[in-house]
């Protein structure tokens, strides 16, 4: 078979990449898949006219541009997501040299690989309908490469393959499939369970850096969803889920401070009031597990710590489920180091926004010292000053930050707020901090669940009065007419109904994946014997039942095949000549397996002379019917007649 590739070839090799490639667009920066995307454009616009290799030197160049690109994303080369993302680049850089069938094979079979090497990024619905499609793309790619490059059938990918006997296997595949989802032991852990090393898939880490929510704001995607016990519904814009808490500030940026944050704090006293519900938590890569207002418990093995805050012992690297409490409240305890946490609060760089410290201490000596007071001003002030909520705001490039947005620009969103708020509140004597989370989610009235969106992130802060941590949010005094429209399409305040409840059930569809598949873990595995009377099923419960169902699937398949293998039709003269060959060996008269009829009945004739003319016949007349171009009926059954009546001594 010839070596070289057809134009449609080698277009349907590129096409199989290209579907394999693209799960990973949910998980791959736009910039990089934009990349890709033109190098495997140009590749496919140019083959027909320059289809041999690009030169080695270009090559070599475009490996190295991808690698820089792959680190100066992901910081390294190791990991999940590098990793991934660097397979891909090469992948792409392959269609650039493949111009022979084994080029193009090995490439379609690599990207079979990249399909199953992305759900270790991205396990959502959308991830696996894309990579049904890619398979089904590559697997046609194949179909492809088995046939002649020149003279081949022009006919659809599949054309040689019958779509009722791709049907019936993929059928068959199906129990199979399921009996191995099911049945096949699960770990506790999963075996990609090594981390990145990055910041995180949420986006909220233990800094807040100019522009860091509002790139978060912009993300659509769920962060988590809640479903409260006994059907309570609580109002979504009293409910704040508390997230890092930052302490320290440099004129720039905000950083927890990890020495309050690994203090572990006795867990509080649970009461009957408590809100009590289930959290199904999207992949982190962090540790921190989201809880309403103050969480009192939570079911995972976590960290209760001096903020207030549940914090995990393992990275969350997949889909998490845990339940939790919550009280209602506006205020958290302060917890054993009151004065640790009041030095904390209270610190402010020097050389800093001058306007804002000497604003703040006009506030301070007008209201004597009331810590109350003071932060009552300060909502005042962002109320009936020309403040306005937007999330494109002016850019703010000098040193003094807090002074340009609070005297000049007027204009951010709740990073600003809260960062110029702490930073006021400091300066006036008034201990607070800077905390980032989630406010607020939409009900899914399919679901009966309140999603939490990536793009509801907020900061808000913490005031220290008396001996507790009280909830301000600066963002809340400004008047929803000064509100610009950017920040409600990106908390979907803006959409139509029907637009909405599209939205509604395609997130409903993903819920119940993420419960029913993703959520099947080892726990759930070892109670699904139970109601055959195996509690906590362990590893050989699963495979002996495993074992039974591959055993009883075996027998149908074998069952199914024989029953759709074509049967030898009768041949009504071949079983008549049949019985006369079974007459002779009666007489000792044995016909070997290679011996012609005619052979057959001369050596019969001699062994059995008195009938020796009436066989001699016989094989006649069967050699005359058997090579007839249409033997009548009449005449076969005359044979069979004949045959009947033949007799041996």
């Amino acid at each position: 078979m010839s070596t070289t590739l057809s134009p449609r070839q080698f277009v349907w090799s590129v096409a199989a990449f290209a579907a394999a490639a693209l799960p990973a667009t949910l998980w791959l920066p736009a910039g990089h898949s934009a990349l890709l995307g033109l190098v495997v454009g140009i590749r496919l616009a140019t083959a027909r006219r320059r289809p041999q290799p690009w030169p080695s030197w270009l090559r070599v160049v475009l490996v190295a541009a991808f690698l820089f690109v792959v680190i100066n994303q992901f910081g390294n080369i190791l990991g999940r997501a590098p990793g991934g993302a660097l397979l891909l680049s090469m992948l792409a850089l392959k269609t650039t040299e493949s111009a022979t069938r084994r080029d193009a094979r090995l490439l379609v079979t690599v990207s079979l690989f990249l399909i199953i090497a992305g759900f270790l990024m991205n396990q959502s619905i959308s991830a696996l309908l894309l990579g049904v499609g890619g398979a089904a793309v590559c697997f046609a790619a194949l179909e492809m490469l088995s046939r002649p490059s020149v003279g081949g059938p022009d006919r659809s990918p599949f054309g040689r393959l019958a779509f009722g006997e791709v049907g019936l296997l993929l059928a068959l595949a199906v129990p199979l499939t399921v009996a191995l989802w099911l049945l096949f032991p699960r770990f506790s852990t999963p075996l990609w369970g090594t981390l990145d090393g990055n910041n995180g898939r949420s986006g909220l880490s233990n800094e807040m850096k100019p522009g860091d929510v509002r790139e978060l704001m912009l993300d659509d995607s769920p962060a988590f969803r809640v479903t409260f016990d006994n059907g309570a519904k609580p109002d979504p814009n009293a409910l704040y889920f508390r997230g890092p808490v930052l302490w320290e500030f440099d004129g720039e940026t905000w950083r927890g401070a990890p020495f309050l944050a690994a203090n572990q704090e006795p867990l509080p006293a649970t009461s009957a009031q408590d809100l009590s519900y289930e959290v199904i938590m999207e992949p982190s890569d962090q540790r921190l597990l989201f809880a309403a207002d103050q969480a009192v418990e939570v079911s995972e093995r976590a960290n209760f710590s001096t903020e207030q805050r549940f914090i995990r012992f393992r990275q969350i690297s997949e889909l998490l489920s845990y339940r939790a409490r919550s009280r209602l409240s506006t205020s958290v305890p302060v917890g054993r180091l009151p004065g640790q946490t009041r030095k904390f609060a209270l610190r402010l760089p020097s050389g800093f926004d001058p306007k804002t410290v000497e604003l703040a201490l006009t506030w301070a000596a007008e209201s004597g010292g009331d810590q109350r007071a003071i932060v009552r001003r300060a909502m005042q002030h962002f109320a009936e000053q020309e403040f306005r909520y937007t999330l494109a705001p002016p850019e703010i490039l000098g040193s003094n930050r807090n002074d340009e947005f609070l005297f000049e620009s007027r204009s951010g969103y709740c990073e600003h707020y809260a960062g110029a708020f702490a930073v006021l509140m400091r300066a006036a004597g008034v201990p607070t901090r800077v905390v980032t989370g989630f406010y607020g989610g939409k009900y899914n009235a399919s679901g009966g669940y309140l999603l939490v969106a990536n793009s509801r992130a907020h900061a808000w802060n913490e005031v220290l009065i008396g001996d507790a941590w009280e909830r301000v949010d600066p963002t809340s005094a400004i008047p929803r007419e000064r509100i610009d429209e950017s920040a409600n399409d990106a908390l979907g305040n803006n959409r139509p109904a029907w637009l909405q409840g599209i939205y509604d059930q395609v997130d409903f569809a993903s819920d119940w994946w993420n419960r029913a598949v993703l959520g099947f873990n080892a726990a759930r595995q070892a109670q699904l014997l139970k109601p055959f009377g195996i509690d906590n099923a362990d590893w050989q419960d699963l495979v002996g039942v495993l074992a039974l169902v591959v055993a009883v699937l075996s027998l149908t398949w074998a069952g199914l095949v024989w029953w759709r293998s074509p049967k030898a039709k009768a041949d009504p003269l071949a079983a008549s000549y049949q019985r006369f060959c079974a007459k002779l060996a009666k007489a000792a008269v044995l016909r070997a397996v290679d011996e012609a009829p005619r052979d057959f009945a001369q050596r019969s004739a001699q062994a059995l002379p008195a009938q020796a003319s009436t066989i001699l016949e016989i094989t006649a007349e069967f050699e005359k019917l058997r090579y007839a171009v249409e033997p009548q009926s009449a005449q076969i059954q005359q044979f069979a007649e004949r045959v009947k009546a033949f007799q041996v001594p």
